[in-house]
């Protein structure tokens, strides 16, 4: 379950900026998911509830957004939406692309009260 490691990354991350910005308590949490990234998100919201479970952010609600994929052919310069595993550009049928979104998992928000 890779959910918990990306859990506990995050987690490292939320802590970092509650500190840096004298956060008594961490109440919401945005996350950002690519797909690509193949993240089961009930999966990761446990894995959340048990790392936090002792800190700053525990019982921070976190809240997710999937990122679907988007590939650019690097032959035909095409954007498109490919299926996991399915990289062929739908104009050229090459299979030469560039992920540019839904590969990534991304702190996009806190909300803290502070100090």
């Amino acid at each position: 379950m890779h959910e918990m490691s990306i859990a506990t990354e995050l987690l490292e991350q939320v802590l970092d900026h509650g500190t840096q910005n004298n956060a008594l308590v961490v109440e919401t949490v945005e996350v950002e998911c690519g797909i690509q990234r193949q993240v089961v998100l009930e999966a990761l919201v446990m894995a959340w509830k048990a790392v936090s479970e002792d800190t700053i952010a525990r019982g921070s609600e976190l809240i997710l957004t999937e990122k679907a994929v988007k590939a650019k052919c690097n032959l035909c310069m095409n954007v498109f939406s490919p299926k996991i595993d399915h990289y062929l550009c739908p104009q050229c049928s090459e299979a030469d692309v560039e992920l540019i979104e839904g590969n990534d998992i991304l702190l996009t928000s806190l909300t803290c009260e502070e100090k």
